[in-house]
């Protein structure tokens, strides 16, 4: 997934990634309930080549999930109006065409 440049650096490559078939784009999906944690990481995936979007709920998260089916999902561990395993816990519920994988940062 990563591809070594130096002893300090990596870079993400799609190259490797068999497990989500043959990508163009990875999708990310940012949740957090902090704008400005939002805008850095959406920023930042976006220049690695990703294609990130962010939202400041849960329930934004679910909505965007059925809709856009990401990939990845970094979510807050503490949202406003739930937490992140509850928010997994409504996510693994929806029945979506392949599951993303989830980080949970606090």
């Amino acid at each position: 997934m990563c591809t070594q440049t130096s002893a300090q650096e990596q870079v993400w490559t799609g190259e490797n990634v068999e497990m989500w078939g043959d990508l163009t784009v990875i999708k990310v999906l940012v949740i957090d309930d902090y704008q400005e944690h939002i805008d850095t990481l959406v920023s930042t995936l976006n220049i690695y080549g990703c294609e990130a979007r962010g939202v400041s709920s849960g329930a934004e998260g679910l909505q965007i999930c059925r809709d856009w089916h990401p990939h990845l999902i970094i979510c807050d561990g503490l949202l406003g109006n739930m937490r992140a395993w509850q928010f997994a816990h409504k996510l693994l519920a929806n029945e979506l065409p392949t599951r993303p994988y989830l980080v949970a940062l606090t």
